[in-house]
Formats: structure tokens, C-alpha cells, sequence
């Protein structure tokens, strides 16, 4: 009888443990300038921060205000097609100069701080120096606002904050595995956020070392019990 209750506990125990196993944990979400890079393609999350790329002549680049707790949700792209050939069509090339489409959306409404409004998706062609970085690209052509080496603020937008975590995410799929994201940064973007004890064993693991000590233990009860 005590074995029958031992091992009926020790199932309870690990039930407990694939409920909470199963139920993901909250993402934060964060509102902030996200940085991206165009092709034919389409729009691809930028991996590394504007300070660290260098974009070739005839290359796109984007910005895009939103409000996201998972790196580059489809919703958070920039919203009109990537293309140099249109943005940079009535842009001459000039020797020894590179030429870089540049967009900057400010995102809609819904994602405005309180009392702010987004300005229209701008689109311009950035003539400069052949190794002018993505952060200078952008600085060339919009005023910039940073703090502690985040970008805060593009072209005056917004104002009064800098990539605060907020409770709603309009841009996020619900279905999808919440990962939260670093701010961006003019060094590293799209970084996912480390969570607290991201370096122990995960959940699963942690169940099966569980479930096969305490049969273990059992076992060796039974044999010198």
C-alpha cells in the first residue's frame, strides 16, 4: 500500500510539472524603432544593430515603429515594398558615392504613445559615404534621438520615451512562442532577452531526471527494503 501511494504521488507530481511545462510564460513587449533591411524578397529582420552593418550601394534599408514582443513579426515590417529601383529612380549615381533607399514608418495610430500621432511611411534615397554604416545612413537624413545607445527617437518621433515595456502587443501573433526582445540598439538588435535561468536544464529535462530518480529510488527500496 505505502508503494502504491508512493508511486501515485510521484505521478501527481509529475502531471504538475507538464501542466506547468505547458503554459508559456508572458513575453514583454516592447514599443520601439525596429530596424530592417529590404530586397527582392522582401523585408528581413536586421540580426545586428545599424552601427554594425554597412550596406552596399543599391541596398534598402527600413525603419519601423511597433509594438512587439516577438524579433520580426511579419506585422512589424515596414509597410510598403522594398525597392531601390522606385526610391532611387530620379537619384543619379555619383563616383566614388553609394546610394541607399531608405524607409522610415512610423507605424499607425494603434501604436502611438497617448496623445501622439505617426507621421506618413517616408521613403527617400540617401547618397553618402561608401562606408557610411546604417546608423549614419539614417542620422544623414532625420534628426535622431538615443539614450544609453538605444535609438529613441526618429525625426522627432516619439517623444518623451524610449522603448518602455507596455501591456498590449497589436502586432503579435498569439499562437506564436512568446520570445521577448531587446530594444533596438545602434550595436546589437533583435537580441532575445536572457530570462532567469536561461542557463539551467529546461522543463522537460528536467521531468524526465525527475521521473527517473524517484524510479530509481523506488527500485532500490523494493531490492533492500
Amino acid at each position: 500500500m505505502r508503494r502504491a501511494m508512493t508511486i501515485t504521488a510521484i505521478l501527481l507530481v509529475a502531471s504538475i510539472l507538464v501542466v506547468g511545462a505547458a503554459v508559456p510564460a508572458q513575453a514583454a513587449s516592447f514599443r520601439y524603432w525596429t530596424y530592417w533591411h529590404g530586397s527582392a524578397a522582401g523585408w528581413s529582420f536586421a540580426t545586428a544593430g545599424p552601427a554594425s552593418i554597412i550596406p552596399a550601394d543599391g541596398s534598402v534599408e527600413g525603419w519601423r515603429f511597433a509594438v512587439t514582443a516577438t524579433a520580426g513579426a511579419p506585422g512589424d515590417q515596414p509597410r510598403i515594398t522594398p525597392s531601390f529601383a522606385d526610391v532611387c529612380a530620379g537619384t543619379p549615381a555619383e563616383a566614388g558615392r553609394k546610394r541607399v533607399a531608405l524607409v522610415i514608418d512610423p507605424g499607425p495610430q494603434s501604436t502611438a504613445p497617448d496623445g501622439q500621432s505617426p507621421g506618413p511611411v517616408v521613403a527617400t534615397c540617401v547618397v553618402t559615404d561608401p562606408e557610411a554604416n546604417g546608423y549614419q545612413v539614417l542620422r544623414s537624413v532625420a534628426e535622431m534621438r538615443t539614450e544609453d545607445g538605444l535609438v529613441c527617437g526618429i525625426a522627432g518621433y516619439p517623444t518623451g520615451e524610449c522603448a518602455p515595456v507596455i501591456d498590449s502587443d497589436p502586432g503579435t501573433d498569439p499562437t506564436a512562442p512568446p520570445e521577448s526582445v531587446a530594444p533596438a540598439s545602434v550595436v546589437a538588435q533583435g537580441a532575445p532577452a536572457a530570462s532567469d535561468g536561461a542557463a539551467g536544464a529546461p522543463w522537460p529535462t528536467l521531468l524526465v531526471l525527475f521521473v527517473a530518480g524517484a524510479a530509481g529510488l523506488l527500485f532500490w527500496r523494493r531490492r533492500h527494503g
